[in-house]
């Protein structure tokens, strides 16, 4: 050997044994990270493979159960026999009943009723009454102290020829005034015929206020009599107005 030989033993090159060791390290690594991948894949893709090859076989069988079901066997001459399928159609029928509702009318007949009416005459007896009248009314006013007066309305009721009419119905008015144009008060009294057939109504307390008075016969009424009014009136000035009122 020359003096500048190297000696490539490695013992006496330590660093170089270092590099050695760590490559060997780094390649265990490596082979680690793909191995463990690679062994978990196989397993899932053997284990889906077996699953997948279970399932088929499976389906296969079934698939056989159900045509040997379906097939009615041998029948003597070694061949299988025909399937026939029924199909059952089910109708359905919808009856419709109607039902007529009966109507029963029944009509009563009134009993005819025959109403006999009897008329009866009477003749009338035609009476004629006497004819009568009254004599206008007469209004007599009369002093009954310093300060009142009466006042007076009469009549007398006569047939044609002058009799009395006794208990004759008539109806005296007297009203009374306050002044030549103050409005009239007006009261209505019935009373009956005397013997002489006069009928007469006297009303008390009219003062020196009251300066006229008015008679009127109203209405004649007799049952035996046929009574025609005569209905003109009579006046008379108060006691009190001895010129003008």
């Amino acid at each position: 050997m020359g003096p500048n030989r190297v000696d490539p033993s490695p013992a006496k090159h330590p660093r170089r044994r270092a590099e050695r060791a760590a490559t060997l390290v780094e390649y265990a690594l490596l082979v680690a990270v793909l191995a463990i991948p690679t062994i978990s894949g196989l397993s899932y893709l053997t284990s889906g493979t077996k699953t997948k090859m279970t399932n088929v076989a499976d389906n296969v069988a079934a698939s056989r159960s159900s045509d040997d079901d379906e097939d009615p066997g041998d029948d003597g001459g070694g061949s299988g026999g025909s399937s026939t399928t029924t199909t059952t159609t089910s109708t359905t029928t919808s009856t419709t009943t109607t039902t007529i509702a009966t109507t029963t009318t029944t009509t009563t007949q009134k009993p005819t009723t025959t109403t006999t009416t009897t008329t009866t005459t009477i003749p009338q007896t035609t009476t004629t009454l006497p004819r009568a009248t009254n004599a206008p009314a007469t209004a007599t006013a009369t002093k009954t102290s310093s300060k009142s007066w009466s006042a007076t309305a009469s009549t007398t009721v006569t047939t044609s020829d002058g009799s009395p009419v006794v208990g004759a119905r008539v109806t005296l008015e007297i009203c009374t005034r306050q002044g030549s144009s103050g409005a009239w008060d007006c009261t209505s009294y019935q009373v009956l015929t005397n013997s002489s057939g006069d009928a007469s109504q006297t009303v008390t307390g009219f003062n020196k206020s009251d300066t006229m008075m008015r008679a009127t016969v109203l209405a004649v009424v007799s049952d035996n009599h046929n009574i025609t009014v005569d209905s003109s009136s009579d006046t008379a000035n108060s006691p009190f107005c001895s010129k003008k009122c």
